[in-house]
Formats: C-alpha cells, sequence, structure tokens
C-alpha cells in the first residue's frame, strides 16, 4: 500500500482486547508503571504484536511518545539495536 496511510490500515484492530482492556488501554496502564516499552515487551508482556500501530492510533488520540535506540549484543557477539517507545 504506498502512501497509504499506517494508522488506517491497522484501524480494525483498534478495539482488540488484552484481558478486559484494549491493546491501547494496556500500553497506557503500562506507561503508569514503566517508563519504556519495545516491540518484544509489548508482544511478550503484553500479548501485541502491531505495537508502531497502537503507537499511531495513540498519537492521533492526543498521547505523545519518545522513541530512542537501545543497542544490545545478540547472542553472536553483534551489536543489535532495538527502538524503545518513551511514554
Amino acid at each position: 500500500m504506498q502512501g497509504a496511510n499506517p494508522c488506517l490500515a491497522h484501524q480494525f484492530n483498534t478495539q482488540k482486547k488484552v484481558g478486559k482492556m484494549t491493546q491501547k488501554q494496556s500500553i497506557i496502564q503500562w506507561f503508569k508503571e514503566h517508563t519504556t516499552l519495545n516491540r518484544l515487551e509489548a508482544f511478550t508482556e503484553l500479548g501485541i504484536f502491531e505495537l508502531s500501530a497502537r503507537i499511531c492510533e495513540l498519537k492521533k488520540a492526543g498521547y505523545s511518545f519518545k522513541k530512542e535506540q537501545k543497542s544490545k549484543l545478540n547472542r553472536y557477539d553483534n551489536n543489535s539495536t532495538l527502538p524503545n517507545i518513551q511514554g
């Protein structure tokens, strides 16, 4: 989908539930208890596969986030970068 708005492409996922909360509500709750969230944490801790889509939707709703890059050595001793979202 060239030139498509990434938020609109995932609009149908907006109300997916995680427990009794939507995915967006889960992210908001996460940032009340933690300072950062990355894609791996979103998937393993919150069951959210499309973190970037949910962050995009939350930004459209008025929330603001910062993005920082964290570097870490992987199991092959290569430097690997993972973006962290700060709420």
